[in-house]
């Protein structure tokens, strides 16, 4: 791949040397990264979630250091690209992270037993997985070059079609996606515990895990949807757009649980080992959305990019938990997945009502608002919750102990 990379640029693109030279930096970070992820994995296996973050923290400093550096001294005098200043900060922040995984020792486990999965069944197992990942990436790619020209097609300028993309790319998806961090930590420390209940045959713990993941995803993300409709003309102005990204983030702010929803049931399938299904599920999202943005942008605009999203969320999703309720045997307990959250949503939103009024009235910043109203309406809600299903968390337990003294 190193020397593909190498020919490439002079051979097949007949780009400047500069940008040969770009290329060729990528190429490095392309191995480094994979060993980084390997390394990661194998932190999450062992339970020690805190070491990739950590390792994520030095890599971001040093990115920001060198490309700091490059910014100040190299780029003024010449020596390099803009671009380049980019992949060498890419190649030090990974570089990083594989330099401080690979340092940390984890504790030493004695196994005698014979490992059963073989290199032939590694294979068998990754080969369909890494072709449908690759045909979900040309198809992610093929949207993302296709929203301008739709955009184009419903009657904006070549400008602004590029600028509202870039809007949507750099302000609405980042604000969209920014909360689902906790999700992110979350879906990665189910999968092996997951893993290890399937191989034990513990369905009950797998249930357990699984109804408890989904519940408070949905609390979660139903705070995250109010708190985007409430303030999200504030949080658009604050990216750096203007009242139409605060009105599209408002639009798409419903589609928020169905998002987070999806990062905890990957890592439920994961963790169950359907690979498979999952890379089936993406290529079917991807379909369903290309076909709407197809049909939804040049019709009505950027308000189609936002149909296309829901539409493959509504649909993926809703296979995913069919799927998920099927395999796990989990049985929903509706009245505290959604109308106990919604009962302390609407108290919340009542709350933040009168504490922005309240802070208005005291001539408090547009900032200091909105981390107020966060920060107390979301105790409030958090509060509500806990009140909610204390009670029938407390029956659950007897009636487990009951279970266990019998």
């Amino acid at each position: 791949m190193l020397c593909v990379f190498a020919w490439l640029p002079e051979k097949l693109l007949h780009q400047p040397a500069l940008n040969a030279q770009t290329i060729r930096l990528l190429s490095v970070s392309l191995p480094l990264s994979a060993i980084a992820a390997c390394l990661k994995g194998r932190c999450y296996a062992y339970n020690r979630v805190y070491l990739p973050a950590v390792s994520e923290c030095i890599e971001f400093l040093l990115r920001a250091g060198t490309l700091a550096f490059c910014t100040l001294f190299l780029i003024p005098r010449g020596r390099m690209t803009v671009i380049s200043a980019f992949a060498l900060s890419m190649i030090a922040g990974q570089g990083s992270t594989v330099l401080f995984l690979c340092c940390i020792r984890m504790p030493y486990r004695e196994n005698c037993n014979i490992c059963s999965f073989s290199f032939g069944r590694f294979l068998k197992q990754l080969l369909p997985v890494m072709g449908n990942a690759s045909l979900v990436a040309i198809l992610s790619t093929t949207n993302d070059a296709l929203v301008p020209l739709t955009l184009l097609q419903f009657g904006n300028s070549p400008t602004e079609a590029l600028a509202q993309f870039g809007e949507f790319e750099a302000i609405i998806i980042p604000a969209l996606f920014f909360p689902s961090v906790i999700q992110c930590v979350m879906s990665g420390l189910i999968v092996p515990e997951l893993s290890k209940a399937k191989a034990a045959n513990d369905s009950h713990v797998i249930r357990l895990i699984t109804e408890r993941a989904l519940e408070q995803t949905i609390a979660y993300a139903l705070f995250i949807v109010l708190y985007l409709v409430q303030f999200g003309r504030q949080i658009g102005e604050t990216l750096g757009g203007d009242a139409f990204t605060g009105q599209i983030l408002r639009f798409m702010a419903p589609v928020v649980p169905f998002i987070y929803l999806e990062i905890i049931m990957e890592g439920v399938l994961r963790g169950l080992g359907k690979h498979n299904f999952s890379s089936v599920n993406y290529l079917a999202e991807y379909i369903v959305r290309i076909s709407v943005l197809l049909i939804c942008v040049p019709m009505f605009g950027f308000y189609g990019i936002a149909a296309s999203y829901l539409a493959c969320n509504l649909s993926g999703n809703a296979v995913r938990l069919f799927f998920v309720i099927r395999m796990t045997g989990l049985k929903p307990v509706w009245k505290r997945i959604l109308l106990r959250p919604a009962i302390a949503l609407f108290g919340a939103w009542q709350i933040m009502l009168l504490i922005s009024k309240i802070c208005i009235m005291l001539r408090f910043s547009a900032y200091a608002v909105m981390a107020v109203c966060a920060g107390i309406s979301g105790l409030c809600y958090a509060a509500m919750l806990y009140l909610m299903n204390r009670k029938n968390r407390q029956f659950s337990i007897t009636k487990s102990c009951t279970g266990l003294s019998v």
